[in-house]
C-alpha cells in the first residue's frame, strides 16, 4: 500500500512491515517500532494494519460511539 500524504509503500515481508521511502528501506513491526534497515520515522497506523491484517466485523450496535445511531436506524425499520 502506498501511504497517502508521504508516499512511501508498506508492504508484508517475513520479518514484519517493510517500510520503502525513496532510496531509504527498512522494517518495521506492527507497532511501527524499527526491527532492521534504514531507521527512518513510519506511520504506526500503515504498519499496524498492514503487520495485523484486517480485523473481524463487528456489530456496531456494540460500539459506544455508534450505539445511538444504530437504535435509532433499527427504530425506523420496523
Amino acid at each position: 500500500m502506498i501511504h497517502p500524504l508521504t508516499r512511501a509503500i508498506y508492504e508484508m515481508c517475513d520479518e514484519g512491515v517493510r517500510v520503502t521511502h525513496g532510496s531509504r528501506c527498512g522494517v518495521f513491526d506492527a507497532d511501527g517500532r524499527w526491527r532492521s534497515g534504514d531507521h527512518f520515522d513510519v506511520c504506526p497506523h500503515m504498519c499496524g494494519w498492514i503487520g495485523r491484517g484486517p480485523s473481524a466485523p463487528t456489530d456496531l450496535s456494540d460500539n459506544r460511539r455508534f450505539r445511538s445511531v444504530s437504535v435509532a436506524a433499527q427504530g425506523a425499520s420496523r
